[in-house]
């Protein structure tokens, strides 16, 4: 059995940036704050990556500081930084990813 499944709530800490893959996909990269349940605690900033139609759903709608749920699957890759030594990149690929702002909040975005 495997299972690699997360899911958050946390605002957008800046405006997404859209590209397009090697292989012609599209993709968004952006960033989330997640509070923790302890109030004195920092949040979590975690880098999240997401294609095709939810890729443009982000970046069509939401904007830095808008409230959202995510759920996807961790992602760890290792590569070589530039002294050569190995190097770890975490972030989350986003499956599904559904706004929470109120109208309001939406309209004024």
């Amino acid at each position: 059995m495997r299972l690699n499944d997360c899911k958050f709530i946390g605002r957008l800490v800046a405006n997404s940036e859209l590209s397009k893959c090697k292989d012609g996909q599209i993709a968004c990269k952006f960033s989330i704050a997640v509070n923790s349940y302890n109030k004195d605690a920092d949040p979590l900033y975690l880098p999240v990556i997401c294609f095709e139609k939810t890729a443009e759903f982000v970046n069509s709608y939401l904007s830095k500081g808008s409230l959202i749920f995510i759920s996807g699957r961790l992602d760890i890759r290792k590569y070589e930084n530039s002294k050569g030594e190995d190097s770890w990149y975490t972030s989350i690929m986003a499956h599904q990813i559904q706004s929470l702002n109120t109208k309001e909040q939406s309209k004024a975005a």
